[in-house]
């Protein structure tokens, strides 16, 4: 039987683990939540005359500024990564996690379980996924920890999309990956919110540093120009035919 509970604000854990970092109470959800009530419970257990939050910790504090109970269900006591796996996978399933939050998450059950295929059948997805999430999470962990930072040695975070720095991780080389950001910022003159189309162009660039065999990179190149050119060719003769057709259409109809 599933147990649901009005929880009172006063006895909540606001500072229950979250793999969510960041928490808006006062934002749009408490906004929505006046309007229409919490349509969707939380999560979590009691422990003695504490509320401990497995999931909805966003909604808990939102229910805090309006003053009114949080709607949970009870579920057993979860600690370290069965805590994390648990709420990685509501907030993976929601789509709702920030990119780093997500990275950790996925990172924490990385050092867990140990492989892409077991934490993708833990939390629903393809070992491919978790392999480019966990790639970018070490992309974003070498960005961050070798940039200067006016407040101090602990650097700021760049602030990019799981694809982008997916992309970066896939130089190899922490210095090379490093100089291929700042680059890419520099062109988008000092942001960090790069476009993809920006990041694409500037990390194939930096990927020549990386190459080691230059004959048998070139060897390849051309081999996908070929290709290529074969395809321009194929369009070309298509359009032709077409272009063929429309003039006997016309010529056919007088127009």
């Amino acid at each position: 039987m599933i147990d649901i509970q009005e929880i009172p604000p006063e006895r909540i854990d606001y500072h229950s683990p979250n793999v969510r970092r960041v928490l808006d109470e006062t934002g749009s959800l408490a906004q929505s939540m006046e309007a229409h009530g919490q349509l969707e419970p939380g999560t979590g257990w009691w422990d003695e005359d504490r509320f401990r939050i497995a999931t909805g910790h966003r909604r808990a504090q939102a229910c805090r500024h309006l003053g009114i109970p949080f709607l949970a269900r009870i579920i057993p006591p979860l600690t370290g990564t069965d805590l994390i796996e648990y709420q990685l996978v509501e907030n993976v399933q929601a789509e709702s996690l920030a990119p780093e939050d997500l990275e950790n998450a996925v990172g924490a059950l990385m050092d867990r379980y140990g492989s892409p295929a077991e934490v993708g059948r833990k939390i629903g997805k393809s070992p491919q996924w978790v392999g480019t999430i966990n790639e970018a999470r070490a992309a974003r962990q070498s960005l961050a920890g070798s940039r200067p930072s006016a407040a101090g040695p602990q650097a700021a975070e760049p602030n990019l999309s799981t694809s982008a720095m997916s992309r970066f991780a896939q130089l190899k080389d922490e210095e090379n990956r490093r100089a291929a950001f700042e680059e890419a910022r520099r062109r988008s003159k000092g942001g960090e919110n790069l476009p993809g189309r920006l990041v694409n162009e500037v990390v194939e660039e930096y990927r020549e540093n990386e190459i080691r065999d230059v004959p048998a990179y070139i060897h390849k190149l051309e081999v996908e120009r070929a290709k290529l050119v074969k395809r321009r060719s194929d369009i070309e003769d298509e359009i032709d035919r077409i272009d063929a057709r429309i003039a006997r259409l016309r010529e056919r109809s007088g127009s």
